[in-house]
């Protein structure tokens, strides 16, 4: 019996006891305990703690195991929302690498107003064309930003004399 052949009642009163078991346990404190102080500090500054006898692969070990466990718990309350299969990811991937061809990696402001422009032309694109194309759309929107770019840096290129 798993979980998508619950009711939704059942899933509700799941995922309430999730969250009791997190708060009695601790992991939900509003406080910040002593740990996630040491993974702040051992994050930061790595060779200092090191040397002061905080084992930073101990920190290293709690910070990937509370990432799991958020990781998870959020995957299984997004399984109440949307359909689950194995190319779930394939369009948001696409969406994400347009916006970063874009913008440029580490520009956050580009990110941004890429992501917003991407959204305006994505959704006009799907009332004009119908939605069925909005995947295509992006797609083509990448192939037409990648040509142009590259055009731009052959032309701006030059010999040295």
């Amino acid at each position: 019996m798993g979980i998508n052949n619950l009711r939704q009642a059942q899933r509700l009163w799941l995922c309430l006891f999730a969250a009791l078991i997190l708060g009695a346990t601790g992991l939900g404190a509003a406080t910040p305990s002593e740990n996630i102080i040491v993974i702040g500090a051992a994050v930061s500054l790595t060779g200092k703690y090191a040397q002061n006898d905080i084992n930073t692969n101990k920190v290293y070990r709690l910070t990937y195991a509370l990432n799991a466990a958020i990781c998870g718990m959020a995957g299984a309350l997004a399984a109440f929302a949307y359909p689950i299969h194995a190319y779930g990811g394939l369009s948001y991937t696409i969406r994400a690498f347009m916006i970063v061809v874009v913008a440029g990696i580490g520009n956050l402001a580009g990110v941004v107003v890429a992501a917003f422009g991407l959204g305006v032309a994505e959704s006009f694109a799907g009332f004009i064309l119908g939605a069925q194309y909005q995947l295509a759309f992006v797609f083509g929107l990448l192939v037409a930003v990648l040509v142009i770019r590259n055009w731009r840096l052959t032309k701006a290129r030059r010999t040295l004399r």
